[in-house]
């Protein structure tokens, strides 16, 4: 789905402002062998990037196209994440003006529910591989 929708209406006034909190307290729990057998078990533990951003205004849900734009043009932002060098803005624009993105509907993602493909042995645990058996 592609997000064509431009309305004039919004409930923020300004620019969102990013500032990064550099402590490595913020995800003290991240550590935990819990949550490194998950994102191990995910397959994301070697290239996850964990930084915590705080911004200046409130926001709203109906706020979110001009936050996303906000946060993806906002300077501290850019030099903190390392894959933005991944969006492809072209070399005459030194700013993201428009963006297409799929909104999800969800309080929280849980990849949870990808355990029972390992459980019922349809994918191999160790190597992520589809398990082909011949009868």
């Amino acid at each position: 789905m592609k997000i064509t929708e431009e309305t004039n209406e919004t409930n923020v006034t300004g620019k969102f402002e990013f500032t990064t909190l550099g402590d490595a307290t913020y995800f003290k729990n991240i550590f935990q062998k819990e949550n490194m057998q998950l994102l191990e078990k995910w397959g994301i533990s070697q290239n996850t990037e964990m930084f915590k951003m705080r911004f200046n205004l409130g926001f709203d849900l109906k706020d979110l196209d001009k936050f996303v734009l906000d946060l993806l043009n906002d300077t501290n932002f850019r030099n903190t994440f390392s894959q933005i060098s991944l969006i492809n803005i072209p070399d005459n624009e030194k700013f993201i003006k428009n963006f297409t993105f799929k909104k999800i509907s969800c309080k929280a993602s849980n990849l949870d529910i990808l355990d029972v493909i390992y459980d019922s042995k349809i994918v191999n645990k160790d190597t992520g591989n589809i398990v082909f058996e011949v009868f």
